[in-house]
């Protein structure tokens, strides 16, 4: 999306706040308790079964947030023995999961802290009846981030359980949201805010105005902010005050696939997470902004969830049509987002550019109704990539372990009811082929493991196996049962 476009957008959200809400003294939180569970036996591979729960007990302190300060966990210790057979590796290092929800009043009555639960959210989605609803809701969207006015029919979010992250619409003349509407979790204070304002100091008041007119969190809802690639750029001091002065979940867009100059030397030098990946037009660049993002979050010492947009069919500048994203890339995008610790999948849902043979304003919903869309089987893939995530959320939901499995990889490592997930993609420039993998002590004597969703194993032998990444793009998941 152009800057021009992104500005007036931004200015047309701000002139829809009416809000008349008084801002109140914010107290300092306490420690809050965090539980993280895991669920009984699961009723197929990966699905969790209700039933009794059980885990470690954890705990997460915050720093007490008021006057427009984000409420981030600086710290997450566990008090509980982990009694799996990878205990001994380290854990990477988090914000403490869903747990982290529990927090704010709205999102935990929301079912945020449930371990099935992952963010997945689309922008933006309009919708006006139930059957449109619930085609989003099949395609594995659970929420809305703004992009819906006041006269949307508010009550559609409850009955099939979806939430919205956006404006707060409360004058009498709009009349549609409920007072209190327990499925607005949160508010979204921008997009791009920081490449709107040529000021920064402009942008830091912006979001700090809208922060006093939410009520500066004393309703139970969370700041959400989303911002440019700057954001992470080495060289620009602002993006650490953008990043960790205002929100409680905060994402970014950078749309590898499909913009014009796909180069990371064209964009300006990244923190050092990035890495500089020598081939930017693929998916482990999402995955590397991801990391990117996680880098300047953790400059002031807390975290907060690191969310991340993909587009699912074009997310080029409007003046300028490159490329539409492919099936494959667009699946690969949303794995290498989730494999660096991604905790939500955000959909950029418009193809704008000139020239675009599939320009829409709203992609999900062309395809709803027009069975000749040529961008069907963008959207096709982009459910069947938030189904697969949807289902292995108990997995994904759990603390992850740091492990290498060998040279050209990018993995993820979990334990869940029994077994070790393996995530695992081939790293940004290598060649994709064949990856050998050495498995950790404590799974190592498997005979073999399991390739989630393509109903095939890999035979091990030694403690390691070998298996195929046949494009830049590929992922695989391993489920290993010592």
């Amino acid at each position: 999306m152009s800057r021009v476009k992104k500005q007036l957008r931004e200015l047309a959200e701000k002139r829809y706040f009416r809000a008349s809400v008084f801002m109140l003294a914010f107290a300092a939180l306490g420690l809050v308790a965090l539980q993280l569970s895991r669920a009984a036996t699961p009723t197929a591979n990966y699905e969790a079964e209700a039933g009794t729960r059980s885990g470690t007990a954890c705990t997460a302190s915050d720093s007490g947030a008021s006057g427009g300060q984000a409420v981030k966990f600086s710290t997450t210790t566990c008090s509980g023995i982990d009694t799996s057979p990878l205990a001994s590796l380290p854990k990477v290092a988090w914000e403490g999961g869903p747990q982290y929800w529990a927090q704010f009043s709205k999102t935990a009555a929301a079912g945020w802290t449930n371990p099935s639960f992952f963010p997945i959210l689309i922008d933006s989605d309009p919708f006006s009846s139930g059957a449109e609803v619930q085609w989003d809701k099949d395609h594995g969207i659970n929420g809305y981030i703004g992009g819906l006015n006041e006269y949307t029919p508010w009550s559609l979010l409850q009955q099939y359980g979806m939430y919205y992250v956006g404006d707060k619409y409360t004058s009498l003349s709009d009349g549609k949201m409920p007072d209190n509407f327990p499925n607005l979790v949160g508010y979204r204070l921008g997009d791009e805010t920081d490449g709107i304002y040529p000021n920064p100091q402009d942008g830091y008041n912006f979001l700090n105005g809208l922060i006093t007119q939410y009520g500066n969190r004393t309703d139970g809802r969370f700041m959400y902010n989303n911002y440019t690639q700057q954001v992470v750029q080495s060289a620009w001091a602002p993006g650490s005050t953008y990043v960790n002065n205002f929100t409680d979940a905060v994402s970014m867009d950078m749309y590898w696939y499909t913009i014009p100059g796909s180069s990371f030397t064209s964009h300006g030098a990244y923190v050092s997470s990035v890495g500089g990946p020598t081939n930017p037009r693929s998916a482990t660049s999402y995955g590397a902004m991801v990391r990117g993002l996680r880098q300047v979050d953790e400059q002031d010492g807390k975290k907060q969830p690191i969310w991340m947009f993909v587009e699912n069919l074009d997310g080029g500048p409007g003046e300028q049509y490159t490329r539409q994203i492919a099936t494959g890339e667009l699946k690969g995008a949303v794995w290498s987002s989730v494999i660096n610790e991604a905790r939500g999948i955000m959909w950029f849902n418009s193809a704008m550019p000139t020239g675009d043979p599939c320009s829409v304003g709203n992609v999900i919903r062309t395809a709803q109704y027009n069975a000749n869309f040529c961008g069907k089987t963008q959207v096709q893939a982009m459910g069947e990539v938030n189904n697969q995530v949807k289902a292995l959320a108990p997995v994904i939901n759990t603390q992850s372990y740091q492990y290498t499995f060998g040279s050209n990889l990018e993995t993820m490592l979990k334990w869940y009811n029994g077994s070790a997930y393996i995530f695992a993609m081939a790293s940004n420039g290598s060649t994709p082929g064949n990856r050998t993998f050495t498995l950790p002590s404590g799974i190592n004597s498997a005979s073999s493991v399991t390739v989630v969703d393509e109903s095939r194993t890999v035979p091990v032998n030694g403690g390691q196996f070998t298996d195929n990444f046949a494009a830049e793009y590929s992922y695989h998941i391993y489920k290993v049962t010592p």
